[in-house]
């Protein structure tokens, strides 16, 4: 007669961890009280991770419904982090965002939050918004950044270097960034 193995028994630590990870998903995943803030709008099922599994059919090994975004998280990840990386360092809005990469305000927002992220040209544009705000927070203070790309230039024949960027005339901005960078650079 074959002999069961005993069910293993987890270490405190780990069954206190695995107690709190799914009362935090768990909450995550339910709808909130109508003065709190609502649950995420897509839901994945995603697996208890092996570590946190018990060998025990308590439900742990259920798949549980948490809040995840419907795109490849690392790649969307680092473009939704331009984003708002352009936001931090260049005290941009989520409008100044949209009108340099042709999008609209609440896709900006959706970057913004980690909802959704660039794909395409918007996704260029990004990239070109953020060489764009780095080089300028080197040379002007940053909570200008917002006045500068939006007030028209001479040099540009009076058109505002965020409308430029949304063309796609990036290289022009960048001329005028070198020379304020280095006056006998431009």
């Amino acid at each position: 007669m074959a002999v069961k193995p005993a069910p293993m028994r987890e270490r405190p630590i780990l069954s206190a961890i695995r107690r709190c990870l799914t009362t935090a998903i768990r909450r995550a995943a339910t709808p909130a009280s109508p003065g709190g803030v609502s649950a995420p709008r897509k839901r994945w099922k995603v697996s208890t991770p092996w570590w946190l599994r018990s060998g025990e059919p308590d439900g742990c090994s259920e798949p549980l419904e948490i809040g995840l975004e419907p795109y490849h998280r690392d790649m969307a990840a680092a473009d939704a982090d331009v984003a708002i990386h352009v936001r931090n360092t260049g005290h941009l809005s989520d409008r100044d965002i949209a009108g340099a990469t042709g999008a609209a305000p609440s896709t900006a927002r959706e970057w913004l939050n980690a909802h959704m992220a660039p794909s395409g040209a918007h996704a260029e544009r990004l990239a070109e918004l953020s060489s764009i705000v780095e080089r300028l927070a080197r040379v002007v203070c940053p909570t200008y950044i917002p006045a500068w790309l939006n007030q028209p230039m001479d040099l540009l024949d009076d058109e505002k270097p965020i409308e430029r960027i949304a063309a796609g005339d990036h290289r022009a901005v960048e001329r005028l960034i070198s020379g304020l960078e280095d006056p006998g650079a431009a």
